[in-house]
């Protein structure tokens, strides 16, 4: 079966960081030919961030276009699937991009995964009856959570999605590791000291003006901990470089940040909407146990006070609570393992590869 992995870029994101570890497992299965197709030119560094990490086995296509909904981009797109005629198609980028190739090729399966809520997904209002009739007659749409499969169901109208949660690859600490946990330990106060890490590029759905917030005001506590945040920065993220606190320190981007989540107590993510993050299931992968407030799909795996900590809200008050009472928590270790296991049961790539699988036979 030859399969297309199809999706802008791969820059530092959870659907990318997907996409790679999505075709690396598929392509163990000798009966399938894997290929990964980015639009935008990964030329560009921030379009090839983990370019570097896609398997010899899999095949890659860049088309090098310069704008991602250009006429050039989708020719590109349709012409070359109509001369490589995979059997699927599997889109991560947005259903506009594969308009042209699902009304032409109608041998051709077409799956779309939704990494977000459905109504984040349009860029036009008026797209959505169209989009609405391609997924009733044309593509199997797959929602990554029960709050994205209910989005989808309520702003389509429609009951014919499949729900798979998103899964991350075995992740192993880097050569870099000890350099890391020298770095990490620079910023403690003392041994004691808690270490919390914020991992997300910068925009609106992330509420980072809220985080830092959240924390300056702990700082004013008597809590000893220091919390570090890693992603790209953004002209917009001014309050950044207003931070009063010596205990929030900006370490911009990483290509190893796995080695930080390790040398981490807590993950904290502050996100007003999500679908399912990849980050979070990293970080409960190497048990740096989630502080989170409860958007998209992040309630359907973290179980407050089991395997992780939920906000009551998306505010400051709501946060800076949840933050107060992590902070002085006796069962740390209990908690930390709960979260390594439910990662190692539920929450793996083969695990999600095997349904990604059932989709693509069944289609």
């Amino acid at each position: 079966m030859k399969i297309f992995n199809i999706i802008d870029s791969l820059g530092s994101g959870g659907a990318e960081r997907f996409v790679v570890d999505l075709g690396n497992e598929l392509s163990l299965n000798p009966n399938y030919s894997i290929t990964i197709v980015t639009i935008l030119d990964d030329k560009i560094p921030i379009n090839s961030h983990y370019l570097h990490e896609i398997s010899d086995r899999v095949n890659y296509i860049c088309l090098r276009a310069t704008k991602g909904l250009s006429c050039k981009a989708l020719y590109k797109v349709f012409s070359l699937i109509r001369k490589a005629k995979p059997d699927v198609v599997h889109a991560h980028c947005g259903l506009l991009q594969l308009l042209l190739p699902i009304l032409f090729f109608r041998g051709i399966h077409f799956v779309h995964t939704l990494h977000n809520v459905a109504e984040k997904q349009i860029i036009f209002p008026f797209l959505k009856r169209p989009f609405r009739y391609l997924y009733q007659k044309y593509v199997t749409p797959v929602t990554i959570s029960r709050v994205c499969d209910l989005s989808y169901q309520e702003f389509y109208g429609l009951k014919n999605s499949r729900c798979i949660y998103n899964g991350r690859s075995l992740m192993q600490t880097s050569c870099n590791f000890t350099h890391v946990k020298e770095e990490i330990d620079s910023y403690k106060v003392n041994a004691n000291t808690i270490v919390f890490l914020h991992v997300a590029r910068f925009g609106e759905a992330k509420n980072q003006k809220m985080l830092v917030d959240a924390f300056e005001r702990l700082a004013l506590t008597s809590a000893n901990f220091v919390l570090l945040i890693i992603g790209a920065r953004h002209e917009k993220a001014s309050y950044y470089g207003k931070i009063n606190s010596s205990r929030i320190r900006i370490l911009g981007e990483k290509n190893n940040v796995v080695d930080y989540l390790a040398c981490s107590d807590f993950f904290v993510l502050t996100s007003l909407w999500e679908g399912l993050p990849i980050s979070l299931l990293e970080a409960m992968a190497v048990g740096c146990v989630p502080v989170c407030t409860p958007a998209g799909g992040i309630p359907d795996i973290v179980k407050h006070g089991y395997n992780g900590f939920l906000a009551n809200g998306f505010g400051c008050e709501e946060f800076y609570h949840l933050l107060c009472s992590v902070v002085g928590i006796d069962n740390y270790e209990q908690i930390k393992r709960n979260a390594k296991d439910f990662f190692a049961q539920n929450l793996t790539m083969k695990i999600c590869a095997k349904k990604y699988v059932s989709v693509y036979e069944n289609v």
